[in-house]
């Protein structure tokens, strides 16, 4: 029912979107906006900001665009996967980019020449996420094949991968009969589509915890979190609340809380000594799409598909200023180390970087 009215809800303000966009007025920004960058090609993925925040990195259908993070000035376009980029992760010493890609690859750059410097391949679908670890000598990645990877970036030779549980639990319904084959009370495979199939194993977010010690990742369709031990693959728990997909995660900078967004239309904090949910926040009127937590770990950002941006207080869950401008369902949030900056992306392209603290002044 959800995704027939999401269908529905699409088409009309498509319609009326059209209308709107025919009429914009490129120099009436939304209030707050700072900078406005006209992205060029589609927002496939997240987006982030270089770790001396000078420049803004975008995952889209054409490659990595770098973005000048002040002046909002084409900087250069990473190209080499065949398809789209689904997602980007800067290594904590700003030397190198990794991007996931719809061609199963994942590709490291040198973000300063653009030069590709390493292909890894093995996963067995589409990459859809990928996360350094703190001293950026790893990386981690997760895939539409169901499985968390580990990488060294020194050798680009994988370190270990893991399977979902739910991977896990397709792989043994494989090995039971089709319905009908017997008449006994043998247990018999469930019926699912391929579609079915793929949703409940695949594997959308990940996030690697500033100890580098604890990964999570996240997915499936049964709308859980799992937590990995970083030094083997190993599952630590399975953290479970969201009452569908989590598309995107995130780890305060001291390892401890766990932000994630889902297509329930909540965001939830975890705290990841214990796996409890410590709070549930609610205003999205739609999936929550992309998610991400200040250094300080007092604000939370989201996007949505319902064209929103919401910021949050991390300790207490009150509404901070809601950014809106977006006509679009926006794909992907960051925010500024120094936290006055939050840049937000839709998935045509268009761009704000938002100085909120100024925004929130005004609306007081």
């Amino acid at each position: 029912m959800k995704l027939i009215t999401s269908l529905i809800l699409t088409f009309l303000a498509s319609v009326f979107l059209l209308n709107v966009l025919a009429q914009d007025d490129r120099n009436q920004l939304p209030e707050g906006v700072k900078t406005h960058i006209e992205g060029s090609g589609q927002i496939t993925g997240n987006m982030q900001y270089s770790p001396d925040e000078k420049e803004l990195a975008v995952a889209t259908n054409k490659g990595i665009w770098l973005y000048d993070a002040r002046t909002g000035g084409e900087i250069a376009l990473f190209s080499g996967h065949k398809g789209d980029v689904l997602a980007i992760a800067y290594a904590p010493n700003g030397k190198t980019l990794a991007s996931a890609g719809r061609d199963e690859t994942i590709r490291l750059w040198h973000s300063k020449t653009g030069e590709n410097v390493a292909i890894l391949t093995g996963h067995g679908g589409l990459v859809t996420a990928v996360a350094f670890s703190p001293d950026g000598k790893k990386l981690l990645s997760g895939s539409g094949d169901g499985t968390v990877r580990l990488w060294s970036i020194q050798t680009s030779k994988q370190l270990w991968s893991a399977d979902t549980p739910q991977k896990q639990m397709l792989d043994e319904e494989r090995k039971l009969p089709l319905p009908g084959v017997f008449r006994s009370n043998t247990p018999t495979r469930p019926v699912r589509s391929p579609f079915e199939m793929l949703a409940l194993q695949w594997v959308l977010a990940v996030a690697y915890s500033a100890d580098g010690k604890m990964l999570a990742s996240s997915g499936s369709s049964d709308g859980t979190i799992q937590l990995w031990n970083a030094n083997n693959g190993e599952l630590i728990r399975t953290l479970k609340g969201h009452k569908e997909m989590v598309r995107t995660l995130a780890f305060s900078s001291d390892g401890k809380t766990l932000v994630s967004g889902s297509d329930d239309d909540t965001v939830r904090s975890w705290d990841t000594n214990t796996g409890r949910m410590l709070r549930t926040l609610s205003g999205h009127s739609n999936d929550v799409k992309s998610v991400a937590i200040s250094r300080d770990g007092k604000m939370i950002a989201s996007g949505s598909k319902d064209s929103s941006v919401r910021l949050w207080d991390a300790e207490t869950g009150r509404f901070l200023p809601t950014l809106r401008g977006h006509y679009w369902e926006v794909k992907g949030v960051a925010i500024s180390a120094d936290g006055k900056t939050v840049a937000s992306g839709d998935e045509l392209g268009k761009i704000f970087i938002w100085d909120w603290k100024t925004l929130a002044k005004k609306q007081k």
